[in-house]
């Protein structure tokens, strides 16, 4: 996984403001990315997801009823 973009339905001056985390492994598992600014953010980098690990988007905090979004990109290898 090189990039993960994230987005919420919310109106970007709107509070609270969302906050994502996202987790290898699980919730509370390696924290790959963060942003104090969950409503149009963007990680980038190299992280190697294998097919038994579980990947966690959290978003905690902003507007309740509003709807939360991640785009993951990469190269899938397969054997």
């Amino acid at each position: 996984m090189t990039t993960i973009n994230v987005a919420t339905s919310q109106d970007p001056t709107q509070t609270p403001v969302p906050q994502v985390r996202v987790f290898l492994g699980g919730v509370g598992g390696q924290r790959v990315a963060q942003s104090w600014m969950g409503n149009q953010s963007t990680a980038t980098g190299s992280t190697l997801v294998q097919p038994s690990q579980p990947l966690v988007i959290e978003w905690v905090n902003g507007v309740p009823g509003s709807v939360a979004t991640a785009w993951l990109y990469g190269t899938m290898t397969m054997r």
